[in-house]
């Protein structure tokens, strides 16, 4: 199953976006933490212009913990495919780990290195029809998460591009600032600081 997610950066405070949504009869169904570290075996080949190819040969290392659900612990790979710099599609593979030192110190052993960390807090809203994710991003900013859970399997890149606007469309029909239209990126963004690219 092919999925969608659009993120955008937000102009409003996070308060101000949380009452927002809940004035259009969203409910808050998480508030939690994250971290994600990213590990590569291809940093030395890191330029500008693969990031995006070298980042999808990743793997990532989850921890995600909060009050609504039981703390979790994942090794994740994500396959996403582009058109114009644009996500199209993606697939994520992840399973659950036990120890998250003993997981990185697998991957040290196979190779890999650590490319970039992220560290978040987030909180889930939903409307019981679709969830939009508020996330508070170290480095970056507060940015909304919408996904689009439905099967996309079947569709072509450039239908799932107008399908993005539609629901960047939808974001700001709750009343919510966003800047200009652009499917931020959140490890690309934060690799581009990390290593000045």
């Amino acid at each position: 199953m092919q999925t969608i997610e659009l993120t955008v950066k937000v102009r409003d405070s996070k308060e101000a976006v949380k009452q927002k949504l809940i004035k259009h009869g969203f409910k808050q169904v998480t508030d939690e933490y994250g971290s994600d570290i990213y590990f590569s075996n291809e940093i030395e080949k890191l330029n500008k212009n693969n990031i995006l190819e070298i980042l999808n040969k990743s793997l990532l290392v989850r921890h995600h913990y909060g009050e609504y659900r039981p703390e979790r612990k994942f090794l994740v790979f994500k396959d996403k495919k582009y058109k114009n710099n644009e996500i199209v599609k993606e697939e994520i593979i992840k399973t659950q780990i036990e120890d998250i030192d003993s997981m990185m110190r697998i991957l040290e052993k196979m190779g890999y290195k650590e490319l970039v960390r992220k560290k978040q807090h987030f909180n889930d809203f939903t409307n019981g029809k679709i969830t939009l994710i508020l996330e508070d991003v170290e480095e970056i900013g507060l940015l909304i998460e919408y996904e689009n859970n439905n099967d996309f399997s079947d569709i072509n890149d450039d239908e799932i591009l107008k399908i993005k606007k539609e629901m960047y469309e939808e974001i700001k029909s709750y009343g919510i600032n966003l800047e200009e239209f652009k499917d931020i990126k959140k490890a690309y963004e934060l690799i581009k600081e990390k290593y000045n690219l």
